[in-house]
């Protein structure tokens, strides 16, 4: 194996030490590329497994070692055997900045398939990202990110924290690039005046000269680009605007150097211009989904401590395979799908169900990945890997919804691929027709620059998707997420709308709705949940006034229960109905009245009082419908639509935010699988 960088190869992978290690073994010194390679190497030869100078990509403990991780996989490797864990396929989804046009993702996804180990490649030009399935033997995600930035764009794996500032600062560049691009170019507009009125005066000329010099050279990354795109005999957005400018550019001073009277500087600098420009605010419309991928990714757990034996041991995330057992503490988040086995805590499945109120999870009940441990410890037992499960294929419908094209987005790519050629054709049939017709070259080349700078930015493959692209934009602002570009052509056919409860119905977010009795001493309530982080706790702690705050000592929170403490010598609780008989606190009938009817309305009821005395009072709280939602409602069924509720709330919060909006048709309980498949 030969490697792809400068440095000796390491003498087990084949791949270039970049920081040469060297191992003795056997009393024989050996280099390597890394410490795991040293390792591997070591353990093969004292086993008597292998042989110095043999293959070891025939070896099953070389091939085990690859599968595990433990050798590098920054180039591709050559594996003889075709089965086995070296084949084992992964995903790596990437963001992509400098796509100009859908060609861009074509070119791209196209590059991507002829690499050896790629499985499939999907890039979408909406959302900037590409998602890639490879196998780790033959071809790293190194490889992959070094075969998009070859062609001129600039790839890194989404959702990693450090990709953020990089991304910032390539999008304050070029804004500063198209700015200055746009400053010398109006300045080449102001001094062509002088041409277009009859004069010219020589330093003039000179200065438009120089000024679209400097023009060119800031638009340097569109030929780069263009120049990509040409090694592997295809003809993007970047070409067409390449030829355009630089034939512009190129007749000018051809008629500049013999006195000719045909001066395009102007054309050609406002050409790369107004693209610039135009694409950096393209840009920043798409970026807003790719943020909201890049939020998603970013809740995936990057490791889990998994039980063994008696030992807690940290495992990356894609190491977990089913039937493992891994632990999970207060303020943790899930890692993946899987069954409790020991435990009992309050979790938050707000991201997966919708449910804005933790629920209580204990032995045998299945955890989703992605949802938080509010308070407690639960041991799980693996059922699903990161990859399959809840949370991954949530991120696996959102790509699916951005990379989905509507019927006209379908047709422009279609054409936008031939466009740039037929153009380019068209000009050259216009230079020939010219010349054939007795015209003189100056006349030729006049009319065949003109229908290549006619035909730039090639609206039909950029408009499309930005105004695709715009109008998610627009409705995102207002709290509209659009899953599929589709919908806007579904629109006017519109009968029914179906509406999620948590933050769509309803503001998405605990308040205290009720206290009784109304002059009850809230002060040790405020006192206890003030030590707790429970969102519950949070939001009876904004919703209350104390004058005071006494001081709590021996603080307990007790999962699925609430909370207790000691104030003054005595002690105090906050919770649930079992919590308060627990503590031997009984409720007037006139509170346990009010709290069924609270409870009746889809509140959540919680009781205080002394230990052993009579509960002091009760709270309910619940989320909040939105303002202006029921006579939304009301207007939409005047229009002959129809409105229904999907949501993950408990059958009771359902019930009661349907019946105050006047929603006839709603389901609860329902999971984002379900909510789909109502849909």
């Amino acid at each position: 194996m030969t490697p792809d960088v400068a440095g000796p190869a390491c003498h087990l992978c084949g791949l270039a030490a970049r920081t040469p290690l060297s191992v003795t073994v056997g009393g024989r010194d050996y280099v390597f590329c890394c410490r795991g390679c040293g390792n591997v190497y070591q353990i093969l030869v004292e086993s008597g497994s292998f042989d110095p100078g043999d293959d070891p990509s025939n070896n099953p403990i070389y091939r085990h070692a690859l599968a595990l991780g433990l050798l590098r996989t920054d180039a591709p490797q050559e594996v003889k055997d075709e089965g086995g864990p070296v084949d084992d396929l992964r995903q790596c989804v990437l963001q992509i900045d400098g796509m100009w046009c859908t060609t861009c993702a074509w070119l791209i996804t196209h590059a991507l398939l002829h690499k050896r180990g790629v499985s499939s490649a999907q890039v979408s030009f909406a959302s900037d990202t590409a998602r890639v399935t490879y196998r780790p033997a033959r071809i790293g995600q190194d490889d992959l990110i070094d075969s998009v930035n070859a062609l001129g764009y600039h790839a890194e794996p989404l959702g990693e924290s450090s990709s953020t500032d990089p991304r910032s600062r390539r999008r304050r560049a070029d804004l500063i690039r198209a700015s200055l691009t746009f400053f010398f170019a109006m300045n080449v507009m102001m001094y062509q005046i002088s041409q277009y009125a009859g004069y010219r005066g020589e330093a003039i000329l000179r200065i438009l000269f120089a000024l679209s010099v400097i023009v060119l050279v800031l638009a340097f990354p569109i030929f780069l680009r263009a120049l990509a795109a040409a090694r592997h005999g295809q003809a993007t957005m970047d070409t067409l605007v390449s030829l355009g400018s630089l034939s512009a550019f190129s007749y000018s001073v051809e008629q500049l150097a013999t006195g000719g009277r045909h001066i395009y500087f102007d054309t050609s600098c406002m050409l790369l211009a107004l693209v610039m420009v135009g694409k950096y605010i393209e840009s920043g419309v798409r970026s807003n989904a790719t943020d909201a991928l890049t939020t998603l990714y970013a809740l995936i757990p990057r490791k889990a401590s998994v039980l063994l034996g008696d030992e807690e041991r940290p495992v990356a995330i894609d190491r977990l395979a089913p039937g493992d057992l891994f632990r999970v503490r207060s303020g943790e988040r899930v890692a993946a799908d899987g069954v409790v086995q020991a435990g009992c805590a309050n979790v938050d499945e707000s991201l997966i169900s919708g449910e804005s109120r933790p629920v209580s999870r204990g032995v045998g009940e299945v955890v989703t990945g992605g949802s938080i441990m509010v308070d407690g410890v639960l041991d799980i037992r693996l059922s699903r890997t990161a990859s399959q499960g809840s949370l991954a294929q949530m991120i696996a419908m959102v790509e699916t919804a951005m990379r989905s094209k509507t019927p006209a987005e379908q047709w422009a790519d279609r054409i936008s691929r031939v466009f740039v050629p037929c153009i380019i054709g068209l000009a050259l049939i216009t230079l020939a027709a010219m010349l054939l017709t007795g015209h003189d070259m100056s006349a030729a080349m006049t009319r065949a620059v003109a229908v290549l700078v006619i035909a730039c930015p090639c609206a039909l493959g950029i408009a499309t998707p930005m105004a695709m692209s715009v109008g998610v934009g627009a409705a995102a602002r207002k709290g509209i997420l659009i899953s599929d570009g589709a919908a806007f052509e579904r629109l006017g056919k519109l009968r029914t709308i179906v509406l999620d409860k948590t933050g769509s119905a309803t503001e998405g977010r605990f308040a205290v709705h009720a206290i009784e009795p109304h002059n009850a001493d809230v002060a040790p309530l405020a006192a206890l949940e003030t030590m707790s982080e429970h969102p519950i706790a949070r939001a009876i702690v904004r919703g209350l006034s104390a004058d005071r705050i006494s001081a709590v000592t021996d603080f307990c929170a007790i999962p699925g229960s609430g909370v207790c403490g000691r104030m003054d010598g005595a002690l105090w609780f906050a919770g649930n109905i079992r919590l308060a008989q627990q503590c031997g606190s009984p409720i007037p009938l006139e509170l346990s009245d009010e709290g069924k009817r609270h409870e009746a309305n889809g509140l959540t009821v919680l009781y205080w009082g002394r230990s052993g005395e009579q509960v002091t009072g009760m709270v309910a709280l619940g989320d909040q419908v939105r303002a202006g939602a029921r006579e939304l409602v009301a207007l939409l069924a005047q229009r002959g639509i129809e409105t229904q509720m999907v949501s993950g709330d408990g059958v009771q919060t359902v019930r009661a935010v349907a019946e105050r909006l006047g929603i006839r048709v709603w389901q609860a309980l329902a999971s984002p699988q379900e909510k789909a498949a109502w849909i």
